[in-house]
């Protein structure tokens, strides 16, 4: 994107090593490691999250405080903890609403901790019993939108104090702001998809905020949604392209690989008088993966192959390639002389099914389709078929070069398992 080369990537490396600094020095409550590795889920960050859910699921009673609660909640959602956390998590969201938020009129400190309210919110989501989030809404009535409009609140807690609003059905009322000062919690919360989706000078305000205030000293929490801003707007930047890559552009990108194959090895005689004639034969659904990746990693430094995505009951649904930032799988079929079109429409379909189900980020694939048999008068029939479905992007329909001779070296007898 154009902010990205106005700020310089110096600039923005200078900014991320600062806010690795202020995380490296852990905070004193263990619920904001939680949260750091809720917004942004580092794997080297895993161990040291599940080790503060798993000892905030083994506490009870008057040992559910505030941030136990809110700990609970934000593994849960995050995968740090299976659904047998359910139970405790129930029981500290109805010991919270039965709390008061105020002493002799004085506020409690939660009323004004605005991002435990935030994973208080998302427990509720996570957990999925209407009466617990009817009470939870209730008991935010009574000081949310007191401590929203004390003077000494400040932006970014107001637009958490939304959220959280917005996650139990907006029933409160907490109005939303706009500010450029918490441009980087926007995009944090749009990406978790709490928020609706920002539009690209969002993310360019965002992106320009982020470089001349990365430096300051801020609270651990800001500090881990500020990076977790940064990190999703880089990767959401291609490498080499000025303008951010839309669905359709990507379509249009994958559509020239037949200009590509015009460059591809495949000699019959060797170029040079010591060499060997080689010839690269596009023999299995690998080889075409493998020939996309090529096309698209230099230009998606977040690319991702063989991805497997939010397991479906026995079913483990694996991308071939998949580009988080955009939230598009590429999917890569061969068709073979001896496979009917009806099979790789059904292929497709059920793939789709699976990328798409619920807890998935998957808004839609992209089909690359390798016909190996040269059979171009079906493909219009194919393309038709394939953009019935829901969920389809697109369809690419390659056709192997017609001066490929001599033998392919596909095993017919060790096809590619399916996912």
């Amino acid at each position: 994107m154009d902010a990205l080369n106005r700020v310089g990537q110096l600039l923005l490396i200078d900014t991320q090593a600062a806010l690795d600094r202020q995380l490296a020095q852990r905070p004193q409550p263990d619920f904001a490691i939680v949260l750091g590795y809720w917004v942004s889920p580092d794997p080297g960050m895993r161990p040291e999250a599940a080790l503060v859910a798993d000892e905030a699921i083994q506490r009870a009673g008057a040992q559910q405080d505030f941030h136990t609660v809110a700990s609970i909640g934000l593994a849960l959602d995050s995968g740090l903890l299976d659904r047998a956390a359910a139970e405790p998590l129930r029981q500290g969201l109805k010991r919270l609403a039965g709390r008061s938020p105020f002493v002799d009129g004085t506020p409690m400190p939660f009323c004004s901790d605005a991002v435990g309210i935030l994973g208080v919110a998302v427990g509720c989501k996570t957990l999925d019993d209407p009466p617990t989030t009817t009470e939870i809404a209730g008991w935010f009535t009574k000081f949310l939108k007191p401590i929203f409009d004390m003077a000494g609140t400040e932006n970014w807690q107001r637009y958490l104090f939304h959220a959280a609003d917005r996650v139990l059905g907006g029933s409160i009322g907490i109005p939303s702001t706009t500010s450029d000062d918490i441009s980087d919690v926007r995009i944090v919360l749009a990406a978790k998809a709490i928020l609706p989706s920002l539009v690209e000078a969002d993310e360019e305000s965002a992106l320009t905020f982020i470089a001349r205030h990365g430096t300051e000293e801020i609270s651990y929490e800001r500090a881990a949604m500020r990076s977790a801003a940064l990190k999703l707007l880089v990767r959401s930047a291609p490498v080499i392209a000025p303008e951010r890559v839309t669905v359709e552009a990507l379509v249009r990108l994958i559509g020239r690989v037949p200009a590509g194959l015009r460059k591809w090895t495949w000699e019959t005689a060797p170029r040079t008088p010591n060499g060997i004639g080689r010839q690269w034969h596009i023999d299995n659904e690998y080889h075409v993966q493998n020939l996309l990746w090529m096309l698209l990693s230099p230009i998606f430094p977040d690319l991702d192959d063989e991805q497997y995505l939010t397991k479906i009951g026995p079913k483990n649904p694996r991308a071939d390639l998949y580009i988080p930032s955009m939230k598009v799988v590429v999917e890569a079929k061969l068709l073979r002389a001896s496979d009917r079109i009806r099979k790789v429409i059904d292929e497709i379909a059920a793939d789709l099914s699976l990328y798409r189900a619920l807890g998935n980020e998957c808004e839609g694939i992209i089909a690359f389709i390798w016909d190996d048999s040269s059979r171009s008068h079906e493909h219009d029939y194919l393309r038709q078929g394939l953009n019935k479905l829901p969920g389809l992007i697109d369809a690419v329909i390659v056709s192997r070069p017609s001066d490929w001779t001599g033998e392919s070296e596909t095993d017919e007898r060790s096809p590619r398992p399916r996912k």
